[in-house]
């Protein structure tokens, strides 16, 4: 047969086509593609991202196939009144629902990257490349080769992460987000190495994701483990804590809240 040449632009949206090293499939990378917009619409409320809570599979097929949303910005511009006559939802959900659409305009950049689903970056990716580039801008002008200073950051994702901010249909999703009144910007790192020598353990639910959570006590110089032992030297917990804060008010380990784990990181 006639050799077969794969399109370097989707047929569908006509985006960029990458295919990511090592890997043999080939994926359209502009999120607002209609063949898988229902998948980025769903990965950018996803916890990891932009963390809308409200905001799941089933709600995000219904808002795409009823051309509600049809660009991740259009999610920023629903009123209450459409929204609440979606199938399964009320005016109430949609309240609540819009809130936390309105909050995530004020998520920090290395969750913004993520939630964009650029080519090998993902949150840990995503959060390195924040903390390297603390803003959008800084990113948007960063080369190839200041990229690759990053850990986890080579050649090939350098390259991947310039031709998301060059392409004229990836760019302009970022474009209708800051039209939106997204500014990222990363969060204020740790002060110092407050946590320094400290095993952290987890246990109930936080405001935060755990895995955020740990992150930034880790930051902070701690060591974050799963199960308590004698060995661990502060537990945080949460709402709905249950065998962990047993066993650490056995071993007379410090209990400490969310907040006041902040306040040491933060020295607030």
């Amino acid at each position: 047969g006639e050799p077969f040449d794969m399109p370097s632009r989707c047929p569908v949206c006509a985006g960029p086509v990458a295919r990511p090293e090592g890997e043999a499939a080939h994926r359209c990378i502009n999120p607002d593609c209609p063949a898988r917009l229902r998948e980025s619409l769903k990965h950018w409320a996803s916890r990891k991202a932009m963390d809308i809570q409200g905001l799941g599979d089933s709600l995000a097929e219904r808002l795409v196939a009823l051309g509600m949303v049809r660009t991740l910005s259009d999610l920023y511009r629903l009123e209450p009144e459409a929204l609440a006559g979606v199938e399964r939802m009320g005016r109430k959900s949609a309240e609540n629902l819009l809130e936390q659409i309105d909050a995530s305009r004020r998520s920090p950049l290395s969750r913004f990257l993520h939630g964009l689903g650029i080519p090998g970056v993902g949150a840990v990716t995503a959060r390195d490349l924040a903390r390297a580039f603390p803003t959008l801008d800084a990113l948007e002008e960063a080369s190839p080769e200041m990229l690759q200073k990053v850990d986890g950051v080579g050649p090939v994702t350098a390259a991947e992460i310039r031709e998301f901010f060059l392409d004229p249909v990836t760019r302009a999703v970022v474009d209708g987000l800051r039209n939106a009144g997204f500014s990222p910007v990363e969060e204020e790192s740790a002060v110092g190495a407050a946590l320094e020598g400290h095993t952290v353990v987890f246990t109930g639910a936080l405001t935060m994701p755990r895995d955020e959570a740990g992150a930034l006590a880790e930051k902070a110089g701690a060591k974050v483990t799963g199960s308590v032992s004698p060995r661990t030297t502060l537990v945080v917990a949460g709402p709905g804590a249950g065998s962990k804060l047993d066993k650490a008010r056995e071993l007379g380990i410090r209990i400490i809240s969310e907040n006041e784990l902040l306040n040491i990181i933060y020295k607030e």
